[in-house]
């Protein structure tokens, strides 16, 4: 269809004829380029989208992942703007409302055959705020500014870094959307129609070219007391009606981006998603308010059509995930891929969503949460183990749980293998780990273990291998491994089945050489003339080996101390005989024991009675 859109028709959907301006295109006033806005209307609003309302993709190119700068026209803005503002944005663009955005992707044909941009419409997010100093109505006096003196100081604050540049996608189309403010005394005209007067606007977005591709801004003039815009704008507060045009201007630019250059429907170039009759996605439903939940915060936003459900809504239709995975077994981990896919058709090529996985098997070893990033385009790819046959794998999108995609996995018999965590021995010895096989699904096959990992001068072997339940894996180290910790490797192997787990082996330095001394019993009594019988012990520490030489001290008067074996290594016994001439009483006797310079000793008590 071949519309052309005259000055009366473009007032009758409240879309602002404009001058293009900075492209070096002359144009007659039918076929200027068109900026939409928010009508200034005062009174109820409609609470439905008007008969026969549908939005048609024209060609033109949407804004994959808008990335939304506040510019603020001088330092008298109102200070609500920057107090809430970033909070808005960048609740609204990761939140569920944006997500139904994504039913209008371009991977489509548009009348007259023409291909589209292959576009998906994915989140956003808030990149800054920014306040210029402007070249014309930079003081508190009233003054009045043209959209294009708006496009000027635009391109002219670019120019000079005052702005930061645009963001594009991987195609590069400008993502991001310049959303100014103004302070109370500046009065704006686009077209011949002024600001928050009746007959005028309460905001607009337009499309100028910078660099050669299209630059979207959008206009939001004060709204605050005696502005015109308090009364004329929303039923809400200040800030609700600001929010409620900044979001029907910010999805206008998202799903129409070009707009600002198009002049006829049907045959422009520059059309995306648009209504012949009724104008662009917030123009159908203009002035329909509601309060919407995000992640940041509670906000108001303009209600949106969705041509699915024919009607204006603050929420509908969202990406949905896709899952694939290859066959594997139960134990061995395999490749899922997570595909996001746009409502209507086609993968979702700006998904940027949070995907969390859960799974019935309560033992899988599951991906952490991940964030998909652009280069992904919409598709990424995850490594999972299932331990149980027959369990599924769910990922689920962290903001909007509708988002959602579940698969089974074709999973055979398989098993896993389990062993300590950790061994600490000293150098020179060795330790031993207890590898257990789990079977799972039916699996009946033996399992040859392998260890990597080995610190050096260190062996290992396994009592038995290849095994079924459990076997025995050695770790011997010898004089020349270094201490420390070394992190090992376990597999198992069965056929076509590889199960892996990780331990670590601590091998720590023996103490200092030395020797410790006991005896047993620690007391004794007897009757004189009789004798008691003492065990003593030496137990060797870093690497002792030599042997110990013992004395007795502070033995009776008329009683004697004899060792079976002096000098000894590991025990012996001491004798201590007494005679009728040995006075009753308690003694301590010291046990001594000397080694070269090693010298220690351990106390005994002998009651004589």
């Amino acid at each position: 269809m071949n519309i052309r859109l005259t000055a009366s028709h473009k007032l009758a959907a409240m879309a602002f004829v404009v001058a293009l301006l900075g492209t070096g295109v002359q144009s007659s006033a039918q076929e200027a380029p068109i900026v939409h806005g928010v009508p200034f209307k005062t009174g109820v609003q409609s609470a439905s989208a008007p008969a026969g309302a549908h939005l048609t993709y024209y060609s033109g190119p949407v804004v994959s992942n808008v990335q939304v700068r506040i510019v603020l026209w001088g330092t008298a803005t109102n200070p609500i703007l920057a107090s809430n503002l970033p909070g808005f944005y960048t609740g609204i663009t990761n939140s569920v409302f944006y997500d139904m955005f994504s039913e209008y992707a371009t991977n489509i044909t548009a009348p007259g055959n023409v291909a589209g941009t292959n576009q998906s419409i994915g989140r956003g997010s808030y990149t800054g705020i920014t306040t210029i100093a402007p070249s014309r109505c930079a003081t508190a006096t009233n003054c009045t500014l043209t959209d294009p003196q708006i496009q000027s100081e635009l391109i002219a604050q670019l120019n000079a870094g005052h702005i930061p540049l645009p963001g594009y996608d991987l195609n590069g189309n400008v993502n991001t959307e310049y959303m100014f403010y103004f302070p109370p005394n500046v009065h704006i005209t686009s077209g011949g129609s002024p600001s928050c007067q009746a007959g005028g606007f309460c905001a607009y977005h337009g499309t100028v070219m910078f660099n050669s591709k299209f630059l979207p801004y959008s206009v939001i003039p004060d709204f605050g007391p005696g502005s015109g815009c308090d009364v004329g704008c929303g039923t809400g507060s200040q800030i609700q009606n600001v929010e409620s045009a900044s979001s029907h201007e910010l999805i206008e630019t998202v799903t129409d981006v070009a707009v600002g250059f198009a002049t006829v429907v049907g045959t422009s170039p520059y059309l995306s998603w648009y209504d012949a009759t009724n104008g662009e996605i917030g123009d159908i439903c203009n002035g329909q308010q509601s309060i919407i939940s995000t992640p940041n915060g509670t906000y108001t936003v303009q209600q949106e059509f969705i041509n699915s459900l024919n009607n204006c809504v603050a929420s509908g239709p969202h990406p949905k995930f896709s899952l694939t995975s290859a066959a594997s077994s139960v134990g061995t981990p395999f490749v899922l891929t997570v595909t996001a896919r746009n409502p209507t058709t086609g993968t979702h090529k700006a998904f940027a969503g949070t995907v969390h996985f859960t799974s019935t098997d309560s033992s899988a070893v599951l991906p952490a949460d991940y964030i998909f990033q652009p280069s992904d385009q919409g598709v990424h790819v995850f490594n999972v183990t299932l331990n149980t046959v027959g369990k599924s794998v769910t990922a689920t999108e962290t903001v909007n749980p509708l988002i959602t995609g579940t698969v089974t996995p074709a999973t055979g018999p398989g098993f896993t293998i389990s062993a300590p965590s950790t061994k600490t021995i000293r150098l020179g010895d060795f330790a031993t780990y207890l590898v257990t096989e789990t079977p799972s699904g039916g699996f009946a096959g033996a399992v040859t273990l392998s260890v990597t990992g080995l610190p050096p001068a260190a062996t290992s072997g396994f009592k038995t291998n290849p095994f079924t339940g459990s076997s025995a894996m050695y770790i011997i180290t010898h004089a020349a491994t270094p201490l420390g910790t070394f992190p090992l490797t376990i597999t198992g192997t069965s056929g076509s089945i590889t199960h892996s787990i990780n331990v670590s082996l601590v091998i720590t330095a023996h103490g200092p050489v030395d020797f410790a001394l006991s005896a047993t019993p620690p007391s004794q009594t007897v009757t004189q003339g009789n004798s008691a019988v003492y065990t003593v012990t030496e137990t060797p520490a870093g690497g002792f080996a030599g042997s110990v030489t013992l004395v007795a001290v502070n033995v009776p008067a008329g009683a004697t101390a004899t060792f079976a074996t002096n000098p000894f290594t590991g025990s012996t016994t001491m004798t201590v005989a007494t005679t009728g001439a040995t006075p009753l009483g308690t003694y301590q006797i010291a046990i001594g024991a000397y080694s070269g310079s090693l010298l220690h000793t351990t106390p005994v008590s002998l009651k004589v009675r």
